[in-house]
């Protein structure tokens, strides 16, 4: 992976995208997953864990990743708003169905998935859960904490509200499987298909071989897995699933780090 500095980010032409250097950031992967889809052409930079990237954050207003830009258009972050994007630059491989009722599936699952509140969301609250419960917690725990949303009350709830989006994910594969596809919604790969897989990491992660981390980071990835609710929602079809979109649609081992 070769990143570039912030300035070419900011003042190039074409398709950019910043993502989380070194550690597996989902919704970067998915970003990237979807641009590569499409075959889209693109240069990369580099959001630095921990830091507080004054470059990016002048530039786009964010300090987290990914931030994806097109040309001279305000850069964005949200994962809807990349899915757009991408759709608008390459309509001809769609990843957003035809079928009004089968968009709505989509999108709507995504969210629950990759939006505010949604799998990744409360995946993240239950990884601070174990340090924000111990008597000495550090400062840059606290403010990466607060940053994204994290109370004791949530905390404490997380493991049941990954459960439940796990549970309709599970419950829409099964229909669809039950119909003839592979994938969770229509007949052919979808936004939801992609962050899905993306997501699954926090969940059930890879190896540290094929998704490395910062030093001392890895373990933290292993602490939505070893909650009782999350291990019995977890299903065989959806780790399968998943483990098909690696393999068909993402670059495995994970290249985020810098070559």
């Amino acid at each position: 992976m070769k990143y570039e500095n912030i300035e070419k980010i900011k003042t190039s032409d074409g398709l950019r995208i910043v993502i989380v250097k070194g550690m597996p950031s989902p919704w970067s992967q998915a970003a990237r997953a979807i641009f590569n889809y499409k075959d889209l052409d693109y240069i990369v930079g580099a959001q630095l864990p921990g830091d507080a990237n004054p470059e990016l954050v002048e530039w786009s207003g964010h300090n987290s990743g990914p931030v994806v830009a097109f040309d001279s258009e305000t850069p964005i972050h949200r994962w809807l708003d990349i899915v757009l994007l991408a759709e608008r630059l390459a309509p001809e491989r769609s990843i957003l169905p035809e079928d009004g009722q089968e968009r709505i599936n989509v999108v709507g699952l995504s969210h629950e998935v990759s939006g505010d509140l949604g799998l990744g969301w409360w995946a993240r609250v239950a990884m601070f859960h174990p340090a924000m419960s111990a008597p000495e917690r550090p400062e840059a725990l606290l403010s990466m904490a607060a940053k994204w949303g994290y109370s004791e009350e949530r905390g404490k709830n997380a493991a049941r509200e990954i459960a439940i989006r796990l549970n309709l994910l599970n419950d829409q594969l099964e229909r669809n499987r039950a119909r003839g596809s592979k994938f969770i919604v229509g007949d052919s790969v979808s936004a939801l298909d992609f962050h899905w897989a993306a997501m699954s990491i926090l969940v059930s992660p890879l190896s540290e071989a094929d998704m490395p981390t910062l030093p001392g980071y890895y373990p933290m990835f292993q602490i939505c897995p070893s909650l009782p609710e999350v291990q019995e929602a977890m299903t065989a079809i959806l780790l399968a699933h998943r483990d098909q979109m690696f393999s068909d649609y993402f670059v495995v081992p994970f290249d985020y780090v810098e070559s």
